[in-house]
């Protein structure tokens, strides 16, 4: 097949959710590299004393996202670059009888985001629920996943 190039080469651009742009001439097929505009990695650090229950921190907002166009993808946390847990309501299991989840908390609010942890809860063999009351002290690395909508 023979391809004809147009007398004027044209740019074909693709906006919204994934943007990118290339130029054509007719004279071969073309690729259009795109960039999601759309999703927002904030990353840091809590540190978390003997004792405490309870780590919370207050985050700004990424330029361009709040709380009225934005929801939260997913969340990351890393004691230590020790134990890592993503997302909502997951577990990790110490490789005994013993399964544990740390609950935590991603608000966004008017002004900015705050994450808390909490303390871990732990499944026993015997179906029975417990709560240790303090957190594992040292640093956690957070990672929040948001996506403006």
């Amino acid at each position: 097949m023979t391809t004809t190039k147009l007398a004027t080469k044209r740019k074909i651009s693709l906006i919204g959710v994934v943007s990118g742009n290339v130029d054509f001439d007719g004279s071969g097929d073309v690729v259009i590299t795109t960039k999601q505009d759309n999703i927002a990695i904030i990353s840091g650090d809590i540190t978390n004393v003997v004792g405490n229950c309870l780590a919370e921190k207050t985050i700004a907002y990424p330029e361009g996202y709040n709380q009225n166009n934005a929801i939260v993808l997913s969340v990351m946390l890393e004691l230590d670059n020790s134990v890592t847990i993503w997302s909502f309501g997951e577990t990790f299991d110490s490789g005994s009888n013993v399964t544990a989840s740390i609950s935590k908390r991603v608000s966004l609010r008017s002004t900015d985001i705050t994450l808390a942890i909490r303390q871990i809860h732990m499944l026993t063999n015997d179906g029975n629920v417990t709560t240790i009351d303090n957190l594992p002290a040292g640093t956690w690395h957070y990672k929040i996943v948001l996506m403006k909508i």
